[in-house]
């Protein structure tokens, strides 16, 4: 069982989903009620990452991958509604950005399936459907590290750790160190690139959601190299949700129908097969018990 261990009251990190515009439809000003668009048929541009071991493994030239817990359950509830999709490759920066550029363009994408962390602020600019994971945040060090076993020991002898920018797990670590924790915090645009840094010796650790941690940790690349620290966690809870536009009420109830189903009857089998390497009983940890009600829209 996972120990929680509180130094700082911090919030949470990653990932929505919002639904297209019916074709030769004008969207709705932000302020206004969007009409369902999630109909049999519809054609909806979700935006993943890419490059996130048990979550979202895209190969190089194949966008249609669905090597993780995101991309499969993204799969899972497109079938569900009978509609189709394609997938359209977003950093975890863009994830809201995306999400708004559809509300005035073509562009973007009308829905984010991408560890996307149902916070506050967010819910200002984008609606949520979920959760369907729930995740503190984590540590990672290099498999022969033996000099952090506990947040302590992370936060008061000067350790240099690596996080995403823009993240909730980077205003965590950010709150830390203008606290008068003794932490130095580097920043990369994506987790790939603060495993290479920690494998590198440049940073002594990786902080972001646990859950994603043991995603990479697990991965071939990696999982010689380095170790999550599993009875280390902290922060508040993260609540993944499905991003899709604001205001999108209609769609935000068909898709919480799907996901209180799958939460009931696919959730286990799903989170078995994409972390194979967390102990069995530790799942209940990040099985959400229910989903939040839909925002009304107005």
């Amino acid at each position: 069982m996972i120990r929680s261990l509180r130094y700082v009251a911090l919030g949470v990190v990653l990932l929505s989903a919002a639904c297209a515009s019916t074709p030769g439809s004008s969207p709705p000003l932000s302020g206004a009620p969007r009409p369902l668009t999630l109909t049999p048929g519809a054609h909806v541009n979700i935006g993943i990452v890419t490059d996130h071991p048990g979550f979202s493994l895209v190969e190089q030239g194949n966008p249609s991958g669905n090597d993780g817990f995101d991309l499969q359950l993204a799969d899972w509830l497109l079938r569900e509604l009978k509609i189709e999709k394609e997938n359209v490759p977003i950093s975890l920066k863009e994830r809201v950005s995306k999400l708004r550029q559809r509300e005035v363009s073509p562009g973007g994408v009308s829905m984010v399936v991408a560890t996307f962390s149902m916070t506050d602020d967010r819910r200002k600019l984008v609606d949520f459907v979920g959760p369907y994971l729930i995740t503190k945040q984590g540590v990672m060090v290099r498999a022969d590290n033996s000099t952090i076993k506990d947040v302590d020991d992370l936060k008061n002898t000067g350790k240099n750790v690596c996080t995403i920018a823009e993240t909730t797990g980077n205003d965590k670590l950010k709150k830390a160190e203008t606290s008068g924790s003794n932490i130095f915090v580097t920043t990369k645009p994506s987790l790939k690139d603060c495993m290479e840094s920690l494998i590198d010796g440049d940073v002594e650790a990786v902080s972001t959601d646990q859950i994603v941690l043991y995603g990479f940790a697990q991965s071939k690349t990696y999982k010689d190299h380095v170790k999550v620290l599993s009875d280390i966690s902290f922060g508040d809870e993260e609540n993944y949700g499905i991003g899709i536009p604001n205001n999108s009420h209609a769609d935000c109830e068909v898709i919480k129908e799907k996901l209180e189903k799958f939460l009931n009857d696919e959730w286990k089998s799903f989170f078995d097969d994409n972390f194979p390497d967390i102990p069995n009983s530790d799942y209940i940890n990040y099985r959400p018990t229910k989903t939040d009600e839909c925002e009304n829209g107005t």
